[in-house]
């Protein structure tokens, strides 16, 4: 398995990911509306990948996408310990694909992806 910072050029790899586990989402709870990834779906995650705040991680497999993560990167005030503090939006790995640790690969690698040795991103946040 690969796991990289996605870029712009992956729009369609994550988007394909998204919609898929909102479509199952949508079975599981009646309240969302499966319209949704028609109208709003592709224009957020375009949108999210271009901010300068947020970062992506793509896992992929034989060079198909498997997996992704997105998360928003903060500063904090200079007077706290964690200069950075990370808010883990979202983890969506394709079923055929799960219980192999990618979940995990691409949620680590976010933390990592905004390290260097004197701006540690030591927090992460997780959305229940």
């Amino acid at each position: 398995m690969d796991v990289r910072r996605a870029a712009v050029k992956d729009f369609e790899a994550l988007k394909e990911i998204k919609t898929e586990f909102f479509r199952w989402e949508c079975e599981q709870d009646v309240m969302l509306d499966p319209a949704y990834v028609k109208r709003v779906l592709g224009m957020r995650l375009a949108k999210n990948l271009r901010q300068s705040n947020t970062v992506f991680v793509i896992a992929e497999e034989e060079g198909k996408a498997v997996g992704f993560a997105g998360a928003e990167i903060k500063k904090n005030g200079s007077d706290l310990k964690y200069r950075h503090q990370g808010h883990l939006f979202g983890i969506y790995v394709r079923p055929h694909h799960r219980r192999k640790g990618i979940a995990e690969t691409v949620s680590y690698t976010h933390l990592r992806a905004h390290e260097t040795v004197l701006d540690l991103v030591c927090r992460l946040l997780l959305e229940k």
